[in-house]
């Protein structure tokens, strides 16, 4: 049940953010995506482990790449990145079956930031 409502409710939120900011693809706003892209693979190898009331808190880089991606080139390319992000470090690095979770998560780590960073600009 809940892989079927955070399905829909990512179908509806990649449908608002594309039907709310019409946006030209560029060569090279989709060569800086790619490059931020390679940069958050990159960064998943990087981690901090800290062991927390005999339980393990994992703290991750590769979020910082896909927020400063979406923030300085919009919401659409952030969309795109982090979904790209999503689907290529599960071909990378196979630790399970596709959740769709994970993937809103993504989502929403470069939306919010690209959403408060154009809707000031606008």
């Amino acid at each position: 049940m809940i892989q079927i409502s955070s399905i829909i409710f990512t179908i509806i939120l990649v449908a608002l953010v594309l039907y709310r900011n019409k946006e030209e693809f560029t060569a090279k706003k989709l060569t800086i995506t790619a490059i931020f892209l390679s940069l958050a693979l990159v960064m998943t190898m990087f981690a901090i482990n800290i062991m927390v009331f005999g339980g393990q808190v994992v703290i991750r880089f590769s979020q910082l790449s896909l927020i400063v991606l979406a923030a300085s080139l919009g919401p659409v390319y952030g969309l795109m990145g982090s979904i790209g992000f999503d689907v290529a470090n599960l071909m990378l690095n196979p630790l399970g079956s596709f959740y769709f979770g994970f993937t809103l998560s993504n989502i929403m780590v470069s939306l919010i930031p690209a959403l408060i960073f154009n809707g000031y600009r606008r």
